[in-house]
């Protein structure tokens, strides 16, 4: 049977420990009077690596079979961001959708929400399923209208822009990955305890 592109990870046990970041893809030079000359570039994206507990030998088999169907660089997976699970702000737990085709950038017009629904600068949304799910990040405080439309400014921006009418999650958010080398490699000790970690980035296409 053939696999099919984004997989859920196993879901347990919870990593140990977990380092997620947006890496910026800018280039900089200084001048000979001192002055930092900065060049944004597309390709900003999430990045990281996942530390896990000690794993038994059952626990061991499950994640490094699910490495092994990723096939090295060429998989993808659905990752949750390990901290942030619930938004501070009054949106949390509801559902919204995007507003309008075409949209690119960090500024995102969107609807559906709750009148007057707030949102916190640091509160994770989910753009889309499935393979289309971009983990975002926002950026400026924003509370929805009456109406519940507002413009969300989002963390990296969107290199392909998000289908009209896209659904966005405001819980259990999550982005599509796959590994950032092509091997995991798992430690074991006489008793079968396992320790791995393993880096990730978001992938973009």
């Amino acid at each position: 049977m053939a696999i099919t592109y984004p997989l859920d990870m196993p879901t347990s046990p919870a990593p140990r420990g977990a380092s997620l970041y947006i890496i910026r893809m800018q280039t900089s030079e200084r001048s000979f009077s001192g002055f930092l000359q900065v060049q944004p570039n597309p390709g900003d994206r999430w990045t990281g690596k996942i530390t896990m507990p000690t794993l038994s030998k059952d626990q061991a088999q499950e994640w490094t079979g699910f490495f092994a169907s990723l096939n090295g660089l060429l998989g993808s997976f659905l990752l949750p961001h390990p901290d942030f699970k619930t938004m501070r702000g009054s949106a949390n737990g509801s559902t919204g959708f995007v507003l309008g085709g075409g949209q690119k950038g960090t500024e995102i017009a969107t609807t559906g929400w709750p009148a007057n629904a707030t949102f916190k600068r640091g509160d994770m949304l989910q753009f889309g399923t499935g393979a289309k799910a971009r983990m975002k990040q926002v950026s400026i405080d924003a509370q929805a209208s009456s109406s519940g439309a507002v413009t969300l400014d989002v963390e990296p921006a969107f290199l392909i822009a998000p289908d009209h009418n896209a659904t966005i999650e405001t819980t259990d958010v999550k982005g599509v990955f796959r590994l950032a080398e092509s091997s995991v490699v798992p430690q074991s000790d006489l008793l079968s305890h396992h320790v791995l970690s393993f880096p990730v980035e978001e992938v973009l296409k």
